[in-house]
Order: structure tokens, then C-alpha cells, then sequence
């Protein structure tokens, strides 16, 4: 009788993945953690998941047919990084802590393989779970069930009543019966339950325990001083630990509760943010590690809601002290771990850690810290952190040396071309290197098929692997013959897999005939080939007639839209980064002034995200319209990366989406719609955010012209429209105008449209909009009131010259006045930015009216002499000295406002606004120095300081820094005096602006530094005053165009050359 065969193991684990392929890397540069050095040109050899040799002998591969060789010069191999403080449970899908606490088991553990794959794609190969998750998600990524790091885990976090890990509200009063889990934590009390329930984890298969030992952040009950669980508690925990051969890390911010756990044996501690010098020295002496988690404060910090009150004034507490402890920790000679806490939708900030670290540590202790430090806690200091032979084959192939600059690791979209965790590449941004994920599932694929239809053929596993490899390789090498791009003459396959065969349309002329719009250049400028190929495309060279011809070209082009988004979706950033970008344009793009109609736009995202036959059924304005709203939200990412110094020589954020959005540019003109006006809106704003600003007056006037051409300046009423979509098209149509006068303004462009021309009531409030806040709509409408008040001001000339005229101007800039909000310095990230921007673009108006008067006298004190002035010239140049004061004044404010957004870390590096206002001010202020040269030179300061962190980013900062610092030059040497002191560190900087009350509006003593004689004989008292002052600095304004000179605030300085101007 024939014996019954046992299910076969592939059958019984079907995810199991195919033998790892071997990699041969050569020309490598190998960053060492130990030494802080960098290996050169060296070949690395993985095999069966482990490191076998660097610069081996070339026979230790030769007879491994199936080894990868990738050439890596120029490329760096980094350990795969490790983060020792993660809770894989919070996983996203929540707007605060709150919503997270109710989150069910079931749906976190469903998230939690993508929270995993995310971070393998940061270039963490290695986690630590403080906190929540199981071991069924440590087994599942064991056995490749799905991607994710290594794991090691804590299981429930043990917590006393009323201590860090017991979620309940303070008025509940059900009691928890002993082990009772809540969330990612378990509640105990008692030795008896300390014994019990760590053996209890024990048995589930954790790797070490955590315990709470004292206050926390996101814990309704306790406070951050509270020293939680007993000596003996902890004694206990600790020795069941120990003898199972683990150990025990402490949740603790402040000395004592430190110090408490330290002394009954716990070898770690989580936070430590309060930690004082004489307890670091007793954790070295201890050989007790760290793990600082300073991202999760800032982070949590930025977005308002994110946390409850109570929570949100403690995260402030411990958010402030943060890098001082990590400083006090490593003079005292603490080891240093890398951890993140990061919570619900955050876990997008990962790798933020590493910036915020570089500003106390070097780039060597934030990389150890990541590496070596963190596989010594994990006990794997001979397995995990190194490329070394006998490693894991876990590492990063990188385009930057993190040794030189560490915050290249804060953007691992940019330079982590591929992480390989066990022998596997699991993410690969590098086109030379796919990921293993694409070859195992065609393996499962094609082994079971083999399996199925030829049983008679018997491949073990290794020949299997063999086969498909060099199937791989020659797929490489062949793949532009066996896929040809175009040839008519081939018949295009069937669609499968969603994927749209890309359509040849001839019409008349060929494609190639138009300037190329391909998506391999990056650069976020649309060129004028660009543009005009865009029109060429919507306006066709002949009108067919014919219904058939009409229906046929309609159904190319929907099939030619239909392959273009298709490929635009490819090159989607992930769904989890997208939806960070767009909170962060919610946050601080939409909330300050420009208008956007939110619950359409997530229906928009919803519908791209969804699947390919829900995207490709969108309209390419809809597409270009998320595109754009990405790569804006991109420039503005720093804001949520704190203290972050980007790389002048990197690409400009969002650049990519941008190019793609321009693909669709001839399907936004021809579409003729308020969306298409919404587009190039979009598209005028991130050119503006982007130092292209000729064509950013280009987009502008099409989205103005096209506003204008759909009657959206009317109020007339159209019978289809619903009162919401009245509502909505009369905001956007507010929002181009306001922006196309703000920056018309500011370049000296003519005027687009009349006001005189306008009918469209102004926005109003709305429930149906706006919901329970009207704060978004008080801003659109503030700065609408700010706009035309000033065109109408600023066109009636000089103000000065005739009294009526000054006090009429007064009377209108006291009425537009926007009182700043009160106790302003406590209003939350997003609602901060949005009032001081206002309260800029108030005090501009004042700048751009005593900008003239401020140039005029400047140019009498370097031309000193002796006037007899008529009663009449006497009184106005009063008001001209005047104006001067309230032109310095509302400089040394928007310096105070620029400078309070340096400190709160939301000095946007791409802000026109906030750049323009700071560098007018800067040299308003600076002008003001030759007249008065012991007037305060500490906001010119603030302000150069302000530019030359806008100039990290921003090449329209760096050039208007390169003028400012000639001119400040240029009058030093000519007035002998140093007016702005040496640049100010961070922290003196914070001080300073925290004293600023910004709330109070401060009153101007007019003429108060100018002399005056009343007897009529007027004289500078500037008399050692160079004339050659401005001429030096001609030659330099030279070299810009008159909008970009005035745009860096120079506008008008002609006059300060030119002899011939009036007296008043």
C-alpha cells in the first residue's frame, strides 16, 4: 500500500520567498561606525543574508552563477539603521491621540504591515517596539509574510494605575482588575502582579520589557514629575528579567524617576529630556543606555489638535529641554541610542531625528547612534550595525557620505537609493537595482506554475534560483529589444493589470516636430517651448467638420489622457507621504490668505489614490490640481522638520510633481474652467516659491485671464449655480486677484484689473464652507481690505507732499489695521504664521509709503547743505521726516514678526513673503543706519541672520543676502561705524524674540533721531557721509533685472543716485 505524501512545504508556506540572490558590489565606498572612517573602492560579497567578505578573493564568488554584480562607484554602503524607540501599534488613520486610544486591535494590526514597509523604505532595517506590538507581526515579517524590519519587541508596556500606560479619563471610575491591557500598555500594581504579568510577556515572546517609570506626555492623569511604580515593584520586574536572560528599559523624563530605576537595576532609559548632570554621570557609571526621542515632540508641536491641552503644555515642557539632555548625557559619556516615538499619522518624520541631533552632536554620534550604539542595547553588536564580514546583510546604498552631513538621512527620498535588510532589496529608488519583491512574487508565480503543468521536472531550490536569475539578467540586458518603445509596426499587446497602452496619434504634424516636454528634466521652471507646445497641443491646426472625425479625435484624446495619468500615477510619492504634504498645505499654504476648496480637493485625492480605474476616470485639470498641491506642500516641508539646513545644491522641493503637472498643461488650458484658474493659481505660487519669477507672471495672468473670461470678477448669478458654488468661485477669484497685486506690486508690473472693474461681493461666511471656524475666511477677507487699500493709497502718489492728502493716508492705514491677536506668543504653529503674515503684509504698506521719503533724505545727508525753506516746504518735510519714522518703524516690526517665525522654527525657506519683507526690511533699516548711526542695530541683525537661513533654500534669499551684506559693507566703511554686530547664535535669537510682545502695538515718536531747526534753516547732521556710497554699489544692482532688484527690496534706489530729485 502506497504511503500518503505529506502536504509539501511549499504548499504550507506558500509566502515563503525564493533563496536569496548573492550581490557582488564593487567600487563601493563603506561607511565604518566604529572608526568614523570611509572605505574606498572596496567589494562587498552577500550571500545567504550575511556579509561573506570585503575585498575578498575574487574565488569566493566565481562559482556562484546567480550573484548580482552592481558597479557602485560613486555610492555609498551605510549599516542599515537602527531605531530603538518605535510603536508600530499607533498606527495612522487618526487625526489626534484621542482617536487613537479607541483605535480597535483589529484595525491596528491590519495597518501595521504598511507602518513597517514605510520604514524599511526610510532605511530602517532594525526596530525596537517600546510599546504595542505582538509577536504574530514579529513572525510574519520573520517568515516574509509581508516586508518589514527586524523587530524586537516589548509586547504591553507594564504601567501602574494612574500611571503612563492607564489610558483612562480622569472621571472614570471603573477600576481595572490586575494585567488589565490597555492600548499598547498593561496595568499592574503590587509585586505579586509584577511578577505575574512579566512573566506573563515573557511567555508571549517578547525580547525585553519596558515598564513606566514615571509621567508622560499623551497620559491623561499623571504629571511629567510623578515617579511611578515602587523600588520594590521595579526589584521585582527587574529580576524576572534578568533571569530570563533580558532586560528592563524605564520610560523617564526627570532625575528621580531616573535615578530610581538606574539603582534597582534597569538598563535603559526611554526620553530622559529633564535629566540633570549628576544622573547621566550615574547612568555611565552604569553603563545605562539612552534613547531620546526629541522628533515626536516637535513634531507632535506642529500640528494643532494633534494632542489634548493638558498634553500639549507638557510636550512643551519636555520639548524644550530635549537637546540640552542629549548634551549633558554625552559629556558625562552615556551611551546614545537613536528613537523616534513617533505616533498615528507622524511616522512620516522618522528620519527627522537625525536633523534635530546634529545640532548638539556630530554627524559620527547621530550615525552611532543609529548603528553600534543601538545593536549594543539589542545585544547584537556582533550581528546588526556594521558592513563587516559575518554581519547581516542588512545595509544602505546611499548618494551622499552621511559622515559629511548627517541630515542627508533626514530625506531618505532623495538619497537612500535602496535598502537591503537580510540579503534582500526590499526598496529601491535606484532604477539599476530592483527590488527582490518584484522577482520573488515572479518566482512564487512561476515555481507553482512549473509545479502545476510539469510535475515530471524536479528543480531543487538552488537550481530554481539559478534559472531565474539569469532570466532576471538577460530581461536587464535585452529589455529595449524584447519591449521596443514605438514601432508601428508591432501590434500593441492587450492591456492587462490596469496598465494603458500609450496611443500614437498623427494629426497633420508629428509629435516630433514640437519642442520636447519629456519628464527627465526636473527643473521646476516651465519653459516657453513648454508653453508654447501646450498650445500648440490645445489650439489644433485644422476644425474638422466631420461627426465621426470629431468623435474619433475625442476618443484619441481620451486615451492619450488616460496613458498620461497612468504614468503620472507611477510616480506618485506613496499614499501616507502624499497625505502629509497635503496636511501640511492645509496647515500653512491654504490657512494664511489663498483660498482652496478643501472637501473637493480630498475627493480629488481620494478618487487618485483609490485604484487606476477610478483615477484614470478623473479629468487631467483634477490631477494636475493634486499634483500641484504636492509639490507646493513640498516647498513647505522643513516647517515640519525642525531646525532642518537643507543642501543648496539639491533639487527644489517638489520639482518632480511640478514637471508632471506640466504634462498636463494643454489639457488645463483647454478645459477653460474655475479649476483650470485654481491650476495655474497652483502653478504661479510654486514658480513664485521658486525663484522663476517670469513665469510665474506668465501663469498668473492666464489664471487671471481666465477668471475674468468665466465672469468670476461678475456678480452676476448663473441659474445653475448653487449658492455654495457662487461662494467658492468668488474666493478663488479673490485669491488670484490678491496675489497678482501683492506680487505686481512688489515687481512694478502694470495693473491687471481695475478694481473700478469688479462686482463680486467679497467672500462671505459660510457654515456649509467653513464649518464651526471662520478663521481661514477673516484671513481672505483681511487681506482682500489690506490689498485694495493699498493700490488705493499708494495711487495717489506721494503722500506727503500735500496735508490733506498725509492725513487722509493715515486715517485709511489706522481703519486697515489688524489688531494682532491677543497672547499671540501661545497661538498654535499654523494659526501663528497666518497673523504674522498679515500683520507683514500690514507694516509692507508702510514700508513701500516711506520708502521714497527714507531714499530722498538719504540722499540730502551725503549731499549735506543748507536750505531756507518756505513755511509751506517746512511743513512737509515734517511729514516726509515723519513718514521716515513710520517707514523705520514697521521695519523693525516685520523684523520682530520674521524673527518670532525663526524661533518657532515656521520660517518658510520658499516664502515669497517672508523673504521679500525681510530683505526690504533689512535694507530700510540699513538706510535708516546712515542717518541715525547709533540708532538699535540689532534687528538688522535678526533680519540678515532670517535671509541667511532663507538662503539655505531660496536662490532669490541668497542673492538679495549677497546685495544686503555689499550694502551693509559700503556703509560701514563710509559712516565708520559697525551696525549689525556678528551673526547671533539660535538661542540668543530665541531669547530675543521671545521678549518681543507682538500683541501691543508700539507708538512712533515722529522726527525724533532727524534734526531740525525751527528757524527754517534746515541741515543733515550726517556731514562725514560718502557720496560715493550708492555708486559702489551700483555696479551690483546692475546685474539683476529692475523686478528682481525690487523684489529684493532695492526698488527705488535710483533715486538715491539721481541729483536731480525734487527736495520734497
Amino acid at each position: 500500500m502506497d504511503k500518503t505524501p505529506m502536504l509539501p512545504e511549499q504548499m504550507t508556506i506558500p509566502w515563503a520567498p525564493p533563496p536569496r540572490p548573492g550581490f557582488i558590489f564593487s567600487g563601493a565606498n563603506i561607511i565604518d561606525p566604529v572608526k568614523g572612517t570611509v572605505l574606498e573602492n572596496a567589494t562587498v560579497y552577500l550571500r545567504d543574508g550575511i556579509v561573506k567578505s570585503i575585498n575578498g578573493d575574487a574565488t569566493e564568488w566565481s562559482d556562484d552563477p546567480s550573484a548580482v554584480k552592481m558597479d557602485l562607484r560613486g555610492k555609498f554602503v551605510c549599516p542599515g539603521l537602527i531605531d530603538c524607540h518605535v510603536h508600530l501599534a499607533a498606527v495612522p488613520g487618526m487625526k489626534n491621540v484621542e482617536e487613537l486610544k479607541n483605535m480597535s486591535l483589529s484595525v491596528s494590526l491590519l495597518r501595521q504591515p504598511q507602518v513597517c514597509k514605510n520604514m524599511l523604505e526610510r532605511g530602517f532595517t532594525t526596530v525596537r517596539d517600546c510599546g504595542g506590538a505582538l509577536t504574530p507581526l514579529k513572525l510574519a515579517i520573520q517568515d516574509y509574510v509581508h516586508p518589514g524590519p527586524r523587530l524586537f519587541i516589548a509586547g504591553h508596556a507594564l504601567s501602574q494605575t494612574g500611571g503612563h500606560g492607564d489610558i483612562r479619563e480622569q472621571l472614570n471610575e471603573h477600576e481595572c482588575c490586575g494585567g488589565t491591557i490597555q492600548g499598547i500598555g498593561r496595568v499592574i500594581d503590587g509585586v505579586p502582579d509584577c511578577l505575574k504579568y512579566t512573566r506573563e510577556e515573557l511567555r508571549q515572546g517578547v525580547d525585553f520589557i519596558k515598564i513606566m517609570g514615571g509621567g508622560g506626555v499623551a497620559s491623561p492623569t499623571d504629571k511629567i514629575e510623578h515617579v511611578q511604580f515602587s523600588d520594590e515593584e521595579i526589584k521585582a520586574i527587574v529580576t524576572v528579567a534578568s533571569n530570563a536572560g533580558t532586560y528592563v528599559t524605564s520610560h523617564a523624563y526627570t532625575p528621580q524617576a531616573i535615578r530610581q530605576a538606574v539603582n534597582q537595576g534597569v538598563l535603559a532609559i526611554e526620553h530622559g529630556n529633564l535629566i540633570d548632570k549628576e544622573t547621566a554621570d550615574l547612568m555611565a557609571a552604569r553603563g545605562v543606555f539612552l534613547t531620546p526621542t526629541l522628533v515626536a515632540y516637535a513634531t507632535m508641536a506642529k500640528f494643532e489638535g494633534f494632542l489634548p491641552p493638558d498634553s500639549a503644555k507638557k510636550n512643551r515642557e519636555v520639548l524644550e529641554k530635549g537637546l540640552q539632555a542629549i548634551k549633558i548625557a554625552a559629556e558625562a559619556g552615556v551611551t546614545i541610542c537613536f528613537g523616534s516615538d513617533l505616533l498615528g499619522g507622524l511616522h512620516f518624520a522618522q528620519s527627522h531625528e537625525f536633523g534635530l541631533r546634529s545640532q548638539v552632536q556630530s554627524s559620527l554620534e547621530v550615525l552611532r547612534s543609529a548603528t553600534i550604539n543601538a545593536a549594543r542595547l539589542l545585544r547584537q553588536e556582533t550581528f546588526l550595525g556594521q558592513v563587516a564580514p559575518g554581519f547581516a546583510a542588512d545595509l544602505l546604498i546611499l548618494n551622499a557620505n552621511p559622515l559629511d552631513d548627517i541630515t542627508v538621512l533626514d530625506t531618505p527620498e532623495e538619497h537612500v537609493l535602496a535598502t537591503i535588510k537580510d540579503g534582500r532589496v526590499h526598496a529601491s529608488r535606484w532604477s539599476e537595482l530592483e527590488t527582490s519583491t518584484v522577482w520573488d512574487k515572479l518566482a512564487i508565480d512561476v515555481s507553482r506554475r512549473l509545479r502545476e503543468e510539469h510535475p515530471d521536472i524536479k528543480l531543487n531550490s538552488e537550481q530554481f534560483s539559478i534559472v531565474l536569475n539569469l532570466f532576471s539578467e538577460a530581461v536587464q540586458e535585452r529589455g529595449p529589444l524584447l519591449f521596443p518603445q514605438s514601432d508601428s509596426s508591432i501590434e500593441q499587446p492587450s492591456t492587462a493589470l490596469g496598465q494603458v497602452p500609450q496611443p500614437r496619434v498623427v494629426s497633420g504634424f508629428e509629435v516630433s516636430d514640437l519642442p520636447v516636454r519629456g519628464v527627465k528634466d526636473h527643473a521646476p521652471s516651465a519653459s516657453h517651448a513648454s508653453f508654447l507646445a501646450a498650445v500648440s497641443e490645445t489650439i489644433p491646426p485644422v476644425c474638422s467638420t466631420d461627426e465621426d472625425d470629431r468623435s474619433y479625435t475625442s476618443s484619441l484624446a481620451q486615451e492619450d489622457d488616460a496613458f498620461l495619468i497612468n504614468n503620472i500615477i507611477d510616480q506618485l510619492p506613496p499614499r501616507e507621504v502624499s497625505e502629509a504634504l497635503v496636511a501640511l498645505f492645509f496647515t500653512f499654504l491654504e490657512s494664511n490668505w489663498y483660498y482652496f476648496d478643501e472637501k473637493r480637493f480630498w475627493g480629488l485625492f481620494t478618487h487618485l489614490y483609490a485604484d487606476r480605474a477610478s483615477a484614470q476616470q478623473l479629468h487631467p485639470t483634477d490631477v494636475c490640481q493634486v499634483l500641484l498641491v504636492l509639490a507646493l506642500a513640498s516647498t513647505f516641508k522643513h516647517l515640519a522638520e525642525p531646525f532642518e539646513f537643507a543642501n543648496g545644491e539639491r533639487d527644489v522641493p517638489g520639482s518632480k510633481l511640478f514637471a508632471n503637472a506640466t504634462r498636463l498643461l494643454s489639457r488645463v488650458i483647454a478645459a477653460n474652467s474655475v479649476e483650470s484658474v485654481t491650476c495655474f493659481l497652483l502653478m504661479s505660487l510654486y514658480l513664485l516659491a521658486t525663484d522663476d519669477i517670469e513665469h510665474h507672471h506668465i501663469y498668473l495672468g492666464l489664471a487671471l485671464n481666465q477668471a475674468v473670461g468665466l465672469s468670476m470678477h461678475r456678480a452676476g448669478v448663473k441659474a445653475e449655480e448653487t449658492p455654495e458654488a457662487r461662494e467658492v468661485k468668488g474666493r478663488i477669484f479673490w485669491t488670484v486677484y490678491t496675489v497678482e497685486r501683492l506680487t505686481s506690486g512688489v515687481m512694478g508690473l502694470p495693473t491687471m484689473l481695475q478694481v473700478k472693474d469688479i462686482s463680486v461681493s467679497l467672500p462671505q461666511k459660510r457654515k456649509d464652507l467653513d464649518g464651526d471656524s471662520d478663521q481661514a475666511v477673516d484671513r481672505l477677507i483681511a487681506i482682500i481690505k489690506l490689498t485694495m487699500g493699498m493700490d488705493e493709497i499708494i495711487n495717489e502718489g506721494p503722500i506727503e507732499k500735500r496735508a490733506s492728502t498725509y492725513e487722509w493716508a493715515l486715517f485709511k492705514m489706522e481703519s486697515l489695521r489688524t489688531p494682532a491677536s491677543i497672547g499671540v506668543s501661545k497661538t498654535l504653529a499654523s494659526s501663528f504664521r497666518a497673523d504674522a503674515h498679515l500683520q507683514i503684509i500690514y507694516q509692507m504698506i508702510w514700508v513701500s509709503l516711506g520708502r521714497s521719503a527714507t531714499l530722498r533724505t538719504v540722499r540730502q545727508s551725503l549731499q549735506p547743505t543748507s536750505v531756507l525753506m518756505s513755511p509751506g516746504d517746512q511743513e512737509a518735510h515734517l511729514r516726509s521726516q515723519n513718514l521716515v519714522e513710520h517707514c523705520r518703524e514697521a521695519a523693525t516690526t516685520i523684523i520682530d514678526w520674521i524673527s518670532q517665525l525663526h524661533h518657532r522654527g515656521l520660517l518658510a525657506k520658499y516664502s515669497f513673503t517672508d523673504f521679500h519683507t525681510c530683505s526690504s526690511a533689512t535694507i530700510m533699516l540699513l538706510l535708516y543706519s546712515i542717518l541715525d548711526p547709533n540708532h538699535d542695530s540689532l534687528p538688522i541683525t535678526r533680519g540678515i541672520n532670517a535671509l541667511h537661513f532663507m538662503a539655505e533654500g531660496s536662490r532669490l534669499a541668497m542673492n538679495a543676502l549677497r546685495l544686503i551684506r555689499r550694502l551693509q559693507e559700503t556703509i560701514q566703511k563710509s559712516i565708520g561705524v559697525n551696525i549689525s554686530g556678528s551673526a547671533i547664535s539660535q538661542a540668543s535669537l530665541s531669547q530675543m524674540a521671545s521678549s518681543q510682545d507682538l500683541s501691543e502695538t508700539q507708538n512712533i515718536d515722529g522726527c525724533r533721531n532727524i534734526s531740525y531747526d525751527s528757524t527754517g534753516n534746515y541741515e543733515s547732521h550726517v556731514l562725514p557721509n560718502s557720496p560715493s556710497l550708492f555708486p559702489a554699489l551700483e555696479p551690483w544692482l546692475l546685474e539683476y533685472s529692475d523686478p528682481y532688484s525690487m523684489m529684493f527690496g532695492f526698488d527705488g534706489s535710483s533715486s538715491a543716485f539721481d541729483t536731480d530729485t525734487p527736495y520734497v
